[in-house]
């Protein structure tokens, strides 16, 4: 965990949330109620080691400007203890005083996907972004022309004996659903690929 001390550093490090969630907590040295979260906190990362997160610590009453800063940016109101699960530059998750335990950073950390190798679409980058959007825009075009071309084939066995001419059809249909399969499992294959690209 480290410690912010300048505005810079802080500037820096939610830039840095886009790509990696961060947790911040503020520290009042002078709070007993604060010591004991700041443990449970230190407790709960040194237990986790599988989290994908950094963590860093503002101590609230020696860098005063750094912990206004961070509640006005964040627009989130200061309190110590508190902390702070940022996202993409912005707030997922926050809480203080009694709040803050196990069981809640247990809970956040679950509802941010952090640690689990799944990450919402603002951490990964633009370029990434886009990728991903349009790979699932291809799966889900591929699986409605599935769905059509499945559709015509029962339609064709429904009514009546097949003709020649039906039958053609269904063998054509039945290699374009085999084909559509293929092109649906593989987007769906590249899809993570381009998601794990964009995590590590």
């Amino acid at each position: 965990m480290i410690d912010l001390v300048t505005q810079e550093e802080a500037e820096h490090l939610l830039a840095e949330s886009s790509a990696t969630p961060v947790f911040i907590f503020k520290h009042s040295t002078r709070c007993p109620m604060s010591a004991a979260a700041l443990a449970e906190f230190t407790s709960f990362l040194q237990e986790r080691p599988d989290l994908s997160a950094r963590a860093a610590r503002v101590l609230v009453i020696e860098n005063r400007p750094v912990s206004q800063w961070l509640a006005q940016r964040l627009n989130v109101p200061h309190a110590s203890p508190q902390v702070l699960l940022v996202v993409g530059g912005s707030v997922a998750w926050h809480a203080s005083h009694d709040d803050i335990g196990r069981a809640a950073l247990e809970s956040a950390t679950d509802a941010a996907a952090v640690g689990r190798g799944v990450c919402p679409m603002e951490q990964f980058p633009p370029s990434v972004q886009r990728r991903i959007t349009r790979l699932r825009w291809a799966a889900g075009l591929v699986w409605l022309g599935w769905l059509v071309v499945a559709a015509a084939v029962y339609w064709l066995f429904r009514f009546g004996p097949p003709s020649a001419e039906s039958l053609m059809l269904i063998v054509l249909c039945t290699a374009i659903l085999g084909v559509g399969a293929i092109v649906f499992i593989y987007l769906i294959y590249r899809l993570g690929e381009v998601a794990n690209e964009g995590v590590e």
